[in-house]
């Protein structure tokens, strides 16, 4: 399981990869940038599809097998192609990119599994992850997520943490430990963008909305508190 979540960081700048499990799946859920091409999701979809069946086929024995594969295009011709290729229940049109594999099969040992190999293997990829990273604190990976993508303040802790491969509790604890928090982050990350977007022209209610606040209200007291003069008032010394 480790390799999914190596591969999810390693892809990040295209491609969310969120995992779910329920009694008898695991389940990766490929979920992409605003406005990704049509052939572009399809075509990373299909060959990371294609490279885990390959690898589970060939590193477990064929003891690991694909229980179901889920693509967002919708193309009833490529049905057989795919069925006869993954050898598993196929469906399209769907909601996401996902691949399942059974519960019980997906922690199985590799088939001539070395643990040498798997200790030398683990200690390049995570050395590769923290130069790709920059070395960067757990507050700062925050920061620059919720940044990029400030409709998941929203969401809430749970989303931010899924995103960085943490459970909420120990995105909590961990924060804590830093001497901060998620909602801290959060509402340094609220002030840089409200005042960024006072630059411009737009509608402080729709500003409000882009923050995740709950109404325009709720973000001019906010501003209030932190700059000590309203948006409208900041926006006006702006001119």
């Amino acid at each position: 399981m480790p390799a999914y979540r190596w591969m999810a960081a390693l892809f990040d700048s295209i491609v969310t990869i969120k995992f779910e499990t329920d009694d008898q799946l695991f389940t990766a859920k490929l979920q992409f940038i605003a406005n990704t091409p049509y052939w572009v999701a399809r075509l990373f979809a299909e060959c990371s599809f294609s490279l885990l069946s390959r690898l589970a086929l060939q590193r477990s024995g064929n003891d690991v097998r694909i229980s179901q594969i889920n693509f967002a295009h919708e193309d009833k011709g490529a049905i057989p192609v795919y069925q006869n290729l993954f050898r598993c229940a196929i469906a399209i049109a769907q909601s996401n990119y996902s691949i399942s594999f059974s519960l019980a099969d997906i922690d199985k040992p590799l088939a001539q599994a070395s643990p040498a190999l798997k200790a030398l293997s683990r200690f390049q990829i995570e050395q590769r992850l923290k130069r790709l990273k920059g070395e960067k604190n757990l507050e700062q990976s925050v920061h620059e997520l919720l940044m990029q993508h400030p409709y998941l303040m929203e969401k809430g802790i749970e989303e931010c943490a899924s995103r960085l491969y943490l459970s909420p509790r120990t995105l909590q604890r961990q924060l804590h430990d830093a001497g901060t928090s998620y909602r801290t982050i959060r509402d340094t990350v609220r002030r840089v963008l409200a005042k960024e977007l006072l630059e411009g022209s737009s509608p402080l209610e729709k500003i409000s909305d882009l923050l995740c606040f709950s109404d325009r209200r709720s973000f001019t007291r906010a501003f209030l508190k932190w700059e000590g003069v309203t948006p409208t008032t900041y926006r006006k010394s702006l001119c």
